[in-house]
């Protein structure tokens, strides 16, 4: 439906933020590679517009299957563009949750300080979904630098919040995720 009411779209917002919708959409059902693909037409598409081209760096540091660097200067890019603007609180949220993730990746460290920030920044958002907050990834990160103590409270969390936004699908996925973390304790 977005692809065919696409090629009718004149205004140049409404035209990028189906291109991102559908990266999204190619991402979860076609792979990594055809949302790179779609991310980076709306970035062409973006022209000199600064926060339509911050939704397309974010989307492609969420998004495209490119070394960790690359992604990673894209984040801050995005992050860069936006600024202070508050009308981009979920662009900048999911900016931020990937310059920490990319900088872990790199192995610079787990930047708190950067998550934090995007804590703040994501309570002035819409509610995003459970699995997308940045609380699960600062459970997922601390996971991985072997805090096992702080990410047990994150990801635990997380699995609490789930049915008081009256959507009980992630709680699955963060009782995965915990069990990981037990594995690792235990091990």
């Amino acid at each position: 439906i977005v692809s065919t009411i696409l090629s009718d779209l004149v205004i140049p917002a409404d035209r990028i933020r189906a291109m991102l919708l559908l990266a999204t959409i190619e991402y979860w059902t076609v792979g990594s590679p055809a949302a790179a693909s779609w991310c980076e037409r709306a970035l062409g598409e973006a022209g000199e517009d600064r926060l339509l081209c911050a939704e397309c760096h974010a989307a492609i540091a969420d998004l495209a299957p490119y070394d960790a660097g690359v992604l990673l200067d894209h984040a801050r890019l995005a992050v860069e563009l936006i600024g202070h603007d508050t009308d981009l609180a979920d662009v900048l949220t999911n900016a931020l949750k990937n310059v920490a993730y990319h900088e872990f990746r790199l192995g610079q460290g787990l930047s708190i300080e950067v998550l934090q920030r995007a804590i703040g920044v994501e309570q002035n958002s819409a509610t995003l979904p459970v699995m997308e907050r940045v609380g699960m990834y600062m459970g997922l990160l601390l996971r991985f630098a072997g805090r096992f103590a702080e990410a047990r409270r994150w990801l635990a969390g997380m699995a609490h919040c789930a049915p008081d936004d009256g959507n009980d699908t992630p709680i699955p996925l963060t009782c995965g995720h915990l069990a990981l973390l037990d594995s690792c304790v235990a091990s």
